[in-house]
């Protein structure tokens, strides 16, 4: 097998094939497949995506505050002041990254439709 029956081979599974002359429905390759039916077609995947966003930053940022608020519990049981205060600051900047993104997904999901 040469370079270009390689490339060949490589291209047909990957991408989608087009539909040959005699009218049948083109061919998905298995990639597309396993994407499509993780997050859907259409609408789907498009409301599919959104939720994803929303739990993935419901979740990373409350496992950042839960990390930090057993920190900032030791520093104050420890009578830690200064730590107190970075702690609180650094679960207040958490949540300045993560609300902002829910907040976008949440207007993209309910906002007006083209309809």
């Amino acid at each position: 097998m040469n370079v270009e029956e390689n490339q060949a081979n490589i291209d047909s599974e990957l991408f989608v094939k087009k539909a040959n002359n005699s009218g049948s429905k083109a061919e998905v390759s298995p990639f597309i497949s396993k994407i499509t039916e993780q997050i859907g077609k259409g609408d789907d995947a498009k409301h599919s995506i959104i939720w994803l966003t929303i739990k993935f930053s419901f979740i990373t940022a409350g496992i950042f505050t839960i990390i930090s608020f057993v920190f900032l519990t030791i520093a104050y049981f420890n009578n830690e002041g200064s730590q107190i205060e970075s702690m609180q600051r650094f679960i207040m900047s958490i949540w300045s990254i993560f609300s902002p993104l829910i907040t976008l997904s949440l207007g993209y999901a309910f906002g007006k439709d083209k309809n």
